[in-house]
């Protein structure tokens, strides 16, 4: 295992962030957003800079953070969608990474005739089949995609997203951990979502939050890592036990609204940074 950072949850500026991590011996990022907008979205001749960048400062860009796959389930929707991923594959090479983060399809557009949301066991075939496509492309080109149990999405769950995993059946599709947002579906993170995802992740991606006071157990405000109630210790333990060498990618997600956000956010995510070497110093962090 290895501390990583999104770029973006330390400076907007990706040539500021890249410059931090190095001075804090975080030698891996991923590339999300570069000063608000996706790395998928930025013209070519920018994202050449930004590749040129972080060769310069000697830090690898662990995976793309692209939003692919977060559109509705609909073959209108699809067809505009479904393009991207060849911008996708072409970052890819441009960053020298192996790992692309992708989703399983927004979750709120869907619902049945009664009015009620459809859930993933009502489409899954469907997920399956228009995931497949992008999965064998990813196998062509030598990539693993992590899909990410993101709440907004019908995976909002690590048992969801487990269930996709099976349903399209590619080694080339793993999973994208995100701890603090299985919490929030009410999935606890230990034992049950470790259990469910264990030995087919490919990144953890690490926040912190408090439990829910009304409603203890449950997921509640974000915090700085190391002040919420995710076990973060034991999630490292068992990840090690696992045998898991991938990214803990920090994605602080704090401060939103706030107009010292910029100072704050980069503090709190060094921060971070600290909390997981010291988690990591017991052995030796590999890849």
């Amino acid at each position: 295992m290895y501390v990583c950072a999104f770029t973006d949850e330390v400076l907007p500026d990706f040539e500021g962030a890249v410059r931090a991590c190095a001075e804090n011996g975080v030698a891996d990022v991923q590339v999300r957003n570069v000063r608000g907008t996706n790395i998928v979205h930025l013209p070519d001749d920018e994202a050449a800079r930004i590749a040129g960048v972080a060769r310069r400062y000697g830090v690898r860009v662990a995976g793309i953070g692209s939003p692919f796959g977060k559109c509705e389930l609909s073959d209108e929707a699809w067809a505009a969608h479904a393009p991207l991923f060849e911008r996708v594959l072409r970052l890819a090479d441009l960053f020298d990474t192996r790992m692309v983060r992708v989703f399983a399809f927004f979750a709120r557009e869907r619902r049945r005739a009664d009015g009620a949301p459809v859930t993933l066991a009502e489409v899954l075939p469907e997920v399956a089949a228009r995931l497949s496509g992008p999965v064998t492309r990813a196998a062509q080109h030598g990539l693993t995609l992590g899909l990410e149990n993101e709440y907004t999405t019908l995976a909002g769950s690590c048992a969801e997203a487990r269930a996709v995993l099976d349903a399209v059946g590619s080694p080339n599709l793993q999973i994208c951990w995100d701890v603090a947002s299985g919490w929030y579906t009410g999935e606890p993170v230990l034992p049950d979502g470790h259990e469910r995802v264990r030995g087919l992740i490919c990144d953890v991606h690490v926040r912190d939050a408090s439990d829910d006071p009304q409603r203890p157990g449950q997921h509640g405000a974000v915090t700085r890592l190391g002040d919420g109630a995710i076990d973060w210790p034991e999630v490292v333990r068992r990840l090690r036990t696992d045998g898991y060498r991938g990214p803990l990618s920090l994605e602080t997600h704090l401060y939103s609204g706030d107009p010292e956000r910029e100072t704050r956010l980069k503090a709190a995510t060094i921060h971070g940074v600290g909390v997981l070497q010291r988690l990591l110093a017991p052995s030796t962090a590999v890849r």
